[in-house]
């Protein structure tokens, strides 16, 4: 039990630096607005105020919109301001930083323990949040930053479906490798990813039981309901 809350609370105090380097002066570091991010924020600003409810940006080149949508959300809680983008990111890489925590934990407690794997959880996630380049991308308001939570969230819930065999972690893998490719352009090969898990599972794995193919079919259906509009759309 001790161990356990040493490890929380280790992790806890990460995700205070991590916050520490990603919300810190934010409104002034870096200084200005890249037009990338002042397109976001005025996009947000319009489906703030009820004129646009896109599933696909065509503007700009084309973007994925859930950075912008929330930066909307965003806008309803606190009042539009020009660092409503920036907040989100921020908020997306400290989520990045305790994701990868738990994703380690995922893949390395069978082969090396639970305890070991907490502890390459910790430096991981140390290493993200202090790492330049994950900090730099989370203060800027653009959509990229929401990559690495959901790819990251989307292949924990795969690993744990496939451990466990419990259908809330299967719904929960196929709807975050859906929603990633809501999030940035190299979001679109996450599901591919995934397949490439399931597939390797099903060659080396056999024999599978009942429970990993409805898992699968829960997982599937999840991932298309998710992804539906984003195809009928774009």
């Amino acid at each position: 039990m001790r161990s356990g809350w040493a490890i929380y609370g280790g992790l806890a105090l990460i995700a205070v630096v991590a916050g520490l380097f990603r919300f810190w002066r934010l409104d002034v570091l870096p200084p200005g607005l890249h037009y990338d991010e002042a397109f976001n924020e005025v996009y947000a600003l319009r489906i703030y105020r009820g004129q646009v409810a896109p599933i696909y940006l065509t503007e700009n080149n084309g973007e994925e919109p859930l950075h912008i949508y929330l930066t909307a959300a965003l806008f309803h809680l606190i009042g539009p301001t020009p660092i409503g983008g920036r907040v989100i990111s921020a908020a997306a890489g400290v989520a990045a930083v305790v994701a990868v925590h738990f994703l380690c934990v995922e893949l390395f407690q069978n082969n090396l323990g639970r305890n070991q794997a907490e502890r390459i959880g910790l430096l991981t996630s140390l290493f993200m949040a202090t790492w330049y380049w994950p900090f730099h991308y989370s203060r800027i308001g653009m959509e990229p930053s929401l990559l690495p939570p959901v790819a990251t969230a989307a292949m924990l819930f795969i690993w744990r479906a496939l451990r466990a065999r419990r259908w809330p972690d299967a719904a929960l893998a196929g709807a975050f490798t859906a929603l990633a490719m809501y999030t940035y352009t190299a979001g679109r090969s996450v599901p591919l990813v995934a397949a490439l898990v399931l597939a390797q599972q099903i060659a080396l794995a056999r024999p599978l039981d009942r429970r990993w193919w409805i898992g699968l079919l829960i997982a599937v259906t999840a991932a298309g309901s998710n992804s539906r509009m984003r195809f009928s759309r774009s």
